[in-house]
């Protein structure tokens, strides 16, 4: 079981980026603080998945991106660490199921941790390059 100081803020986004590959959230509760929120920008209409998900409401994300996305890789190449704060660079590639279109692109992820756990975690891409793909 993970404990509150099992994991310093770069294991944390390691531990979760490697759940997300692995595709188990089975022990996402307990990495998580009660208020945690995921935030993903982007316009709703256009990106199914955008929008702010609180605590266990990441698992809605993380479908609705498996319904829309079929991953070929999903790797972080870097992590850089201020205090209780990781930001992760990402380069991921996908097809879009409904459009067929394949997309590489490159995103940053802010987690913000709390003693041990997540607080926040914000992801910021090419929002234009993912609506075009996902409504072409």
């Amino acid at each position: 079981m993970l404990t509150d100081e099992s994991l310093s803020p770069r294991q944390l986004a390691e531990y979760i980026y490697q759940s997300y590959q692995l595709q188990d959230f089975s022990r996402f509760d307990e990495i998580m603080t009660e208020d945690c929120s995921w935030i993903i920008p982007g316009n709703k209409e256009l990106l199914p998945w955008a929008g702010e998900f609180v605590h266990m409401e990441m698992l809605d994300f993380l479908n609705i991106i498996k319904e829309h996305l079929d991953f070929e890789y999903f790797t972080p190449l870097r992590y850089h660490v201020d205090g209780e704060t990781v930001i992760a660079e990402v380069e991921e590639k996908f097809t879009v199921i409904n459009t067929g279109q394949t997309v590489v692109n490159k995103l940053v992820a802010i987690f913000e941790t709390k003693q041990g756990k997540l607080k926040k975690y914000t992801e910021y891409s090419d929002t234009g390059l993912l609506e075009r793909a996902v409504n072409a």
